[in-house]
Parts: C-alpha cells; structure tokens; sequence
C-alpha cells in the first residue's frame, strides 16, 4: 500500500502503464480482426471477379440498376468494409 506521496505517484503511474498496456492490446487485438475481416472480403470478390467473364462482368444488374455485376459488386464491397470500419 502506497505511504509517501512518491509511493502513490509511483503506484499511479504504474497503474496508467498497465491500463494503456492493456487498451492498447485490445485495440491490436481488434484491429487484427477486422483486418481479417476485410481481407476475407477482398479475396471473396477477387475469386468472384475471376469467375465472371468479361460479359458477365458487363452484364447490367437489371433494367432499372444499369451498373454491371461487376462494378456492383465491387461497390458493394467497399461499402461492407467501410462499414465495418466504422462500426470499429
């Protein structure tokens, strides 16, 4: 138990190291995850995008969405991943 002002400066200190260490793991930990997260995505889209031919890739999503497949799905992507960062 801290006796002398030094003691409980010490002990303070000491106390803020180990919360920041502690915050800043969870953060990493976090961080990881969510990286994770976006790559799995990326790789998703990258083995969808290889699987469409170019007129696939063209190809409009309906009569009322003129975009292609393609670039729907890339947006679509990006908006699921900013999301999660966001979210984070």
């Amino acid at each position: 138990m801290p006796k002398t002002k030094d003691d409980i400066n010490q002990h303070s200190n000491a106390t803020k190291s180990a919360t920041i260490l502690t915050i800043g793991r969870s953060v990493n930990r976090r961080g990881e995850s969510l990286a994770a997260r976006i790559e799995e995505g990326a790789a998703g889209l990258a083995a969808f995008a290889e699987g469409l031919s170019d007129n696939e890739w063209h190809t409009p999503v309906s009569a009322t969405d003129r975009r292609s497949i393609g670039e729907s799905r890339v947006a679509s992507q990006y908006q699921m991943s900013r999301g999660m960062l966001l979210r984070s």
